[in-house]
């Protein structure tokens, strides 16, 4: 089933609980046109709404007029879409011929499975995984390392990456914020393949100065 149309949009408050709008575009080319029936299933397990073009379905296609013109609209309001959605203000809208899914932002699931993962490793006692972008000698990182001791939490570097193999090496013989299973990856933050990196909970961020900087004063 191919997509034909993908909408992020944003949740309005009402007294009945959230409100979400979705009006023509290609409605009437999925099937869903001013006046039909379609099914609402709620899947709290996976957390999405799926509407199916249905004969025998409770719900139905209104539709808005703009200019001169009608177009398809479905409007959804209750409770369970404002207590499924409950930490967010905005969803991903999936349409395909005869089905419509409606699920997190993927931005937004990302963020709840952080908070999630943090939380579990906070429970278990575990160290916070950090990483750091233009690492320098790692002295932002160490500050943030410590202060999280200082809480009784514990964190490492799972990696650091800076182009300057002089700071990199103080940083790797001097610094306590190294953890046991890390990786050095001596080069420019351009140069990294993202998606073969572990995954942090905390990433610390220099600024990358490549190269020499020239500062001009006036003479007066």
């Amino acid at each position: 089933m191919s997509r034909l149309q993908t909408s992020y949009l944003k949740l309005a408050d009402h007294k009945s609980g959230k409100r979400l709008w979705i009006q023509g575009l290609r409605l009437d080319e999925a099937g869903y046109a001013i006046g039909c029936l379609y099914s609402m299933d709620i899947d709290n397990h996976h957390s999405r709404i799926c509407l199916t073009v249905s004969d025998e379905g409770t719900h139905r296609v209104s539709r808005k007029k703009v200019g001169e013109r009608y177009y398809p609209l479905i409007d959804l309001v209750n409770r369970q879409l404002a207590e499924l959605f409950a930490d967010v203000d905005r969803v991903q809208v999936l349409i395909e011929e005869g089905r419509i899914t409606i699920e997190y932002h993927r931005f937004d699931r990302m963020r709840l499975n952080r908070e999630a993962r943090l939380a579990d490793t906070l429970r278990d006692g575990r160290p916070i995984p950090m990483a750091s972008l233009a690492h320098g000698a790692g002295i932002l990182d160490y500050y943030v390392h410590k202060g999280l001791e200082d809480e009784n939490i514990r964190s490492g570097l799972i990696w650091a990456v800076e182009p300057e193999n002089t700071y990199l090496q103080s940083s790797w013989s001097n610094n306590p914020v190294w953890s046991y299973e890390c990786e050095v990856i001596e080069g420019r933050i351009e140069d990294i393949e993202a998606s073969e990196l572990k995954a942090p909970l905390i990433v610390c961020a220099g600024l990358p100065l490549h190269g020499r900087f020239k500062v001009r004063t006036s003479q007066k």
